[in-house]
């Protein structure tokens, strides 16, 4: 997630496409597969959130041979919803301090743009 205020953050929410090696798609992941979670402190600028998903490479899956990231026009229409805490401030001479009263749901805007990070690692079973 980036931003510095909740009310004007934004996340790119990718669709994956999964290519044959004669650039036909066999697999897809949409916004469904994502999911919100908390980031690493070195991970984002701001709110500590990102969308995450994993998918295995197995041997049924040989032929697979690109990985293609896009958006599309109703993911940039979409949101992704967040709850967070909700606070009341307090004003006492002296004193200026918040206290939870709740929480509240946010839904942060989606954008063209981001922070794609992909990793592979080897599992041995």
């Amino acid at each position: 997630m980036v931003g510095e205020e909740l009310d004007r953050a934004y996340l790119f929410s990718p669709h994956l496409l999964i290519l044959d090696d004669g650039h036909r798609i066999v697999r897809t992941m949409g916004h469904d597969f994502f999911i919100l979670r908390k980031a690493g402190m070195t991970e984002t600028w701001g709110y500590p959130y990102k969308l995450a998903g994993t998918f295995d490479v197995r041997e049924e899956n040989r032929d697979e041979r690109y990985l293609v990231v896009i958006t599309t026009d109703e993911l940039l229409r979409a949101r992704t919803s967040l709850t967070t805490m909700k606070a009341v401030p307090i004003i006492i001479p002296g004193i200026v301090t918040a206290v939870p009263a709740g929480t509240e749901e946010k839904l942060i805007r989606h954008a063209p743009v981001g922070t794609l990070v992909i990793t592979m690692e080897s599992i041995v079973q």
